[in-house]
């Protein structure tokens, strides 16, 4: 409660805050050692601030995580808050795509710890986890694959003519 100018009472009531995150990839698909980044959305659907959050990020086997000016292939925590009248931020990760061709790996996200800056308390959540399904290809292979293909093509129109 706030004093006022003209003696009223004035009471800012609060919804407690609930997190969603949401994990965004511009695509899912990567050549090998393609790098890429990873955006972590987290939204507060209550409209109380939020501070002590923990955001981690786990890469399937063989996927890198930039973290301190160097790739790892571990999981990456990062801190983060939303201040009142904030709804919502954006935790970006540049990520490395495996060594060798993979098939559905997935790339998940976690807030593993936020607290409701009016309780004290944990906030609760909507969607304390996303992941997003990736895949690496040897673009090597399919270009000689296409070349194949492509070769039987005219072999093919050639002895029609």
């Amino acid at each position: 409660i706030r004093q006022s100018i003209d003696s009223t009472a004035v009471a800012v009531l609060q919804d407690a805050a609930r997190l969603a995150v949401e994990l965004v990839s511009a695509d899912t698909i990567f050549a090998i050692e393609q790098e890429f980044q990873v955006v972590a959305t987290i939204t507060n659907i209550g409209t109380a601030a939020v501070d002590s959050g923990k955001f981690a990020l786990t890469p399937p086997s063989g996927y890198l995580i930039l973290e301190g000016g160097d790739f790892v292939e571990k999981v990456v925590n990062r801190n983060f808050s939303l201040p009142r009248g904030t709804d919502s931020i954006e935790i970006p990760f540049q990520m490395r795509a495996s060594q060798i061709e993979t098939l559905q790996d997935s790339i998940k996200g976690e807030i593993t710890k936020a607290v409701d800056v009016n309780t004290g308390l944990s906030v609760s959540f909507l969607a304390k986890r996303d992941e997003i399904s990736v895949s690496t290809k040897d673009e090597s292979l399919e270009v000689l694959l296409e070349i194949r293909d492509l070769l039987k093509e005219i072999k093919s129109t050639k002895n029609k003519i």
